[in-house]
């Protein structure tokens, strides 16, 4: 279920709200709502203008997602995205992380030419797909499968056994 949650900061024209899915809307004063459609900040991230107290902000959507519905008891910096796809910016797709974290598991994400899913790539030679991951800096090879989705699943089993938690 969307959940909706009201961004702090006082506006002439209206109030700027954060769903968990990670939308962005603006509310009007006289009711009306308008989407705010994220801008690619050229490496990816959707970040949007935020007008509040007299100035303009920019906000990233994943850390205002992340701070308003993540908790964050041991006070991490960071906001890792989980699958590795930036504009995914679902609270359950992230978590906060070290920029040790955040850069292992960026790097560790292994999304392929021919599929969209983490871990996984295709052999162009045989159609198989290829499950791997990266752990320790070392790449563990984890099968070749039939379809994505079966790669998929192993290499959620494994990031859960390595990580304690499984990367979707």
């Amino acid at each position: 279920m969307e959940v909706w949650t009201e961004l702090k900061g006082k506006t002439k024209l209206g109030k700027y709200y954060v769903s968990n899915t990670g939308k962005v809307k603006k509310v009007y004063k006289n009711g009306k709502e308008k989407s705010v459609k994220g801008c690619d900040n050229g490496r990816g991230y959707l970040y949007f203008n935020h007008y509040a107290d007299g100035k303009v902000l920019h906000k990233y959507v994943h850390r205002v997602v992340a701070q308003t519905y993540v908790p964050n008891p041991d006070k991490k910096p960071e906001v890792d995205h989980i699958d590795g796809n930036k504009t995914n910016n679902h609270y359950k797709n992230l978590r906060w992380s070290t920029k040790s974290e955040n850069g292992s598991n960026r790097k560790s994400c292994v999304v392929g030419k021919y599929s969209k899913l983490k871990g996984v790539t295709k052999n162009k030679k045989n159609g198989m797909f290829i499950a791997q991951i990266k752990h320790h800096k070392k790449h563990i090879f984890l099968g070749h499968f039939k379809t994505d989705v079966e790669a998929h699943e192993a290499y959620c089993t494994k990031a859960k056994e390595q990580i304690g938690r499984a990367h979707v």
